[in-house]
């Protein structure tokens, strides 16, 4: 694949994924899932002739994530953790790396699974998920503190929501 063709089929995903937040934010959920999974289709067919390119990968753990959310939305539950989990294993990958906005997304995304952990009722799992994420993101406490700052307070809801449960 040419360089000019892989940028315009990437530009042409992050339409879809763009499309697929408005239409998420307008409530139109069937909308929402085929644009993202058009993203994801564009994003893969790049990815088998670009696979080293970081860029292109956090948008196709984007569109992983975003996937997740609508069928979380939908009470697809399985396709949520699914969707998630292939997420989180490529934002390990890409935290690697040290930069913040990858440690960022990866504590995102141990959330996100935190979540469709605790709807299958894998209490233990999602507490160890949410420890994960907490770790991920404590290096850059210094030098981020307002980010940590929310994050913190994200933590805090959820583990409340869990002992709430039971967890």
């Amino acid at each position: 694949m040419e360089i000019g063709e892989r940028n315009f089929l990437w530009n042409v995903a992050i339409g879809h994924l763009n499309n697929g937040d408005a239409a998420l934010n307008e409530g139109r959920i069937n909308d929402a899932w085929t644009e993202y999974e058009r993203a994801e289709a564009l994003i893969q067919r790049v990815r088998e002739t670009w696979a080293g390119d970081r860029e292109m990968l956090r948008d196709l753990t984007l569109a992983w994530e975003r996937l997740g959310d609508v069928a979380r939305a939908q009470g697809d539950i399985d396709m949520a953790f699914a969707r998630y989990d292939a997420c989180l294993d490529v934002r390990r990958q890409l935290a690697a790396s040290s930069e913040m906005l990858a440690q960022r997304d990866l504590c995102i995304a141990y959330t996100k699974l935190a979540w469709a952990l605790d709807a299958k009722g894998d209490w233990a799992g999602s507490r160890d998920t949410l420890d994960a994420a907490r770790q991920a993101i404590l290096p850059f406490a210094m030098e981020y503190p307002d980010d940590l700052a929310r994050v913190e307070r994200f933590l805090t809801r959820m583990e409340a929501f869990l002992a709430e449960r039971g967890g």
